[in-house]
């Protein structure tokens, strides 16, 4: 009788945690414009800037890392949402929260391109230009 032998395929295996990792780790879900969901993003940034121990107001780097913990802390990407508005647009009754958004631009004089990545500096001037459309 011959024995068969079984064989690890460490490659697959490796790849599948790997895959496993990216997907658990890498929310990059946009959240959606809604008051509720923002009201408890507000809230997060109120703790992130409690625990950072920032002192009010908060400089535009500051803004953008308070942002960025609090969408993720709501399961939501700030990055994929800013991109999903840049995209898809907003409503006048969505305006406050797309506010929300633009905060680390807010300073007098804002060096948005240390602030945002690549594709957020086009997502932002994007967002400018729709809103000086309206």
């Amino acid at each position: 009788m011959k024995k068969e032998s079984f064989k690890v395929n460490w490659d697959l295996i490796i790849v599948g945690f790997l895959m496993f990792l990216l997907i658990s780790c890498g929310n990059n879900k946009p959240a959606p414009l809604d008051s509720e969901l923002f009201g408890n993003i507000a809230e997060s940034m109120q703790r992130v800037i409690k625990t950072k121990g920032y002192s009010i107001p908060i400089n535009s780097e500051q803004a953008k890392v308070t942002l960025e913990e609090a969408f993720k802390k709501n399961g939501y990407s700030y990055s994929a949402t800013l991109h999903k508005v840049a995209t898809d647009g907003f409503s006048m009754l969505e305006m406050q929260m797309v506010g929300v958004l633009l905060l680390p631009g807010n300073d007098v004089y804002p060096d948005l391109k240390k602030i945002y990545s690549g594709q957020e500096l086009k997502d932002v001037e994007k967002i400018y230009k729709m809103m000086s459309e309206d």
